[in-house]
């Protein structure tokens, strides 16, 4: 890449991890051409050309990226300044290795890179990526019998309750081209809401996302209706007021609890991008309607997680988290202090570079156990399905950083018997926190990780 299209253009697609188009790959010299016609034909045309030509440069001996040097140096030391103090060690190396491609004859530089990749597999923020990618898979499939069902996409949303969420909801659903009912039994919380729906769209369209046709046409297909009367006029329903009472049947994503039979509960993470826990576990549940809810709630952008009851799950690995601050500062730790244990840990943000103290670790390990044991304790109740839901959670709802792996992963990479010995010893000062839940010992028993 560098050789093709020079340090900047390398750094900048690396580092970032863009996706980018075909034309924009064009000018940046990465690739020869596009094709728009059947691609069988313009690959053999391709060949011809090439074979009348006599010969063609491979990649690694062509070096375009290297006309400017001085350009080229400057981006390396732009990005590595950059990264200075970056708490993952992959992007500096990244930057190693495309100052090494102007530097080394070409073998030489692919043995620097495959160096420094081994160098980087052998980190615990590698080992943690990895985990955290297959958590997130794993936590994200839904129960084989709502995954069974294939449902239509309803065109019809009706949202029941104009406060809280509803206006960000109904915006976003309009602009997935949803026909929208509103409806609130308060007429000043439905124009309330009609408002803050409009000076959103305003928003969009003085930034340049949304044209003033699109507006027009997304208010066009929204409804806005006092009382529920016509609710049952729409294909799906989603409750933000928990007295819903529909007569006939619909699909119904209960965000505040009640919703009917059948209803599935959704709990939307305040804080997140989107994170949706689902309770898809119910007795009266339909697989065809949650499997709607299911398809409903990744159109409109949100990132589901199933669950079960008990939640939602993000909320109770918050609460633990909090405790064990509180209970360290009753123990006369300092907030400095605790602050940046959390921070060198990746406890409550993306974390910071340094080797932490005694008393920093000592902190963390608290900290770490806390939410280890309420991981556990709701996997016990059902609550979270797996390590990797309590993971998975853990990590999109910000809690502990994605580099982690997430509480259950850092309890293996310590041992679950020295995860269960410290909780043991911890609960004689705050058993409500650290009793260690009984999953423990099945773990050890039976061999197994708290994170499968």
């Amino acid at each position: 890449l560098p050789r093709l299209a020079g340090a900047a253009v390398a750094l900048d697609l690396m580092l970032s991890g863009r996706v980018i188009g075909a034309a924009e790959a064009v000018a940046m010299g990465i690739v020869d051409r596009v094709l728009t016609e059947d691609a069988v034909a313009g690959a053999r045309a391709a060949a011809l050309a090439l074979a009348k030509e006599g010969g063609w440069r491979r990649v690694c001996d062509r070096d375009e990226g290297f006309r400017d040097r001085a350009a080229y140096r400057a981006a390396v030391a732009g990005a590595r300044a950059a990264q200075a103090g970056a708490r993952l060690p992959a992007p500096g190396r990244i930057v190693d290795c495309v100052e090494a491609a102007l530097l080394l004859p070409f073998e030489r530089g692919l043995d620097f890179e495959g160096a420094a990749f081994g160098d980087l597999m052998a980190t615990a923020e590698s080992a943690g990526l990895r985990r955290a990618f297959r958590a997130e898979r794993v936590a994200r499939k839904v129960p084989a019998a709502v995954a069974g069902v294939t449902a239509a996409l309803p065109q019809r949303l009706a949202i029941w309750g104009a406060e809280g969420a509803a206006a960000g909801i109904a915006q976003r659903a309009l602009g997935m081209g949803f026909a929208v009912q509103l409806a609130d039994p308060s007429r000043e919380a439905l124009v309330a809401a009609l408002e803050r729906i409009a000076s959103g769209q305003e928003a969009e369209v003085a930034a340049g996302r949304m044209t003033a046709e699109a507006r027009d046409a997304d208010w066009a297909r929204l409804t806005p209706v006092v009382g529920a009367a016509r609710l049952p006029e729409a294909e799906a329903v989603i409750a933000l007021r928990d007295d819903l009472a529909l007569p006939a049947p619909r699909t119904v994503m209960a965000l505040a609890g009640g919703g009917g039979k059948g209803a599935v509960p959704v709990t939307l993470v305040p804080g997140t991008a989107g994170l949706a826990e689902m309770d898809l576990t119910g007795a009266d549940l339909v697989p065809a309607r949650a499997a709607q809810a299911v398809a409903l709630a990744g159109r409109l952008g949100w990132d589901v997680v199933p669950v079960g009851p008990g939640g939602p799950v993000a909320v109770h690995l918050a609460t633990a988290l909090a405790e064990a601050v509180a209970q360290l500062e009753g123990r006369g730790a300092a907030r400095g202090m605790i602050a940046q244990a959390l921070a060198l840990a990746g406890i409550a943000g993306e974390g910071v570079t340094g080797r932490p103290g005694a008393a920093e670790e000592a902190i963390a390990r608290r900290c770490w156990g806390a939410l280890v044991n309420a991981g556990a304790r709701l996997i016990e109740a059902g609550t979270a399905r797996d390590g990797a839901t309590v993971d998975a959670v853990a990590i999109s709802a910000g809690i502990v950083a994605r580099w982690t792996g997430g509480p259950m992963h850092q309890a293996d990479q310590r041992g679950l018997m020295v995860v269960r010995r410290d909780l043991r010893v911890w609960a004689a000062d705050a058993p409500r926190l650290y009793a260690p839940s009984p999953l423990f010992d099945r773990w050890i028993g039976d061999g197994r990780r708290a994170a499968d």
